[in-house]
């Protein structure tokens, strides 16, 4: 929240998201090579979507979501990206 307001706050979390994304889409590459996820999903973008998923569990456990209701969000996740 205080990110733009603070030079030094703002190239923290950009950082941060960088290495996020990084490690993710590094994963995703990894799944796709053995064979645990198809080819055609983009891993730079699903490393995306997981940073977006995972700020997303920040603010509903802020505001209150059980840990079961946390937990099948995950699940429901894992199960789309990877069928399981």
């Amino acid at each position: 929240n205080e990110a733009p307001q603070h030079e030094s706050i703002l190239e923290m979390l950009q950082n941060t998201i960088e290495e996020f994304d990084v490690r993710f889409e590094r994963f995703f590459t990894d799944a796709q090579t053995y064979g645990c996820l198809a080819a055609h999903h983009d891993p730079k973008v699903l490393a995306q979507m997981i940073g977006g998923i995972t700020a997303n569990l920040g603010v509903r456990a802020r505001a209150g979501a059980s840990a079961d209701e946390l937990r099948l969000i995950a699940g429901n996740m894992t199960r789309m990206l990877f069928g399981a």
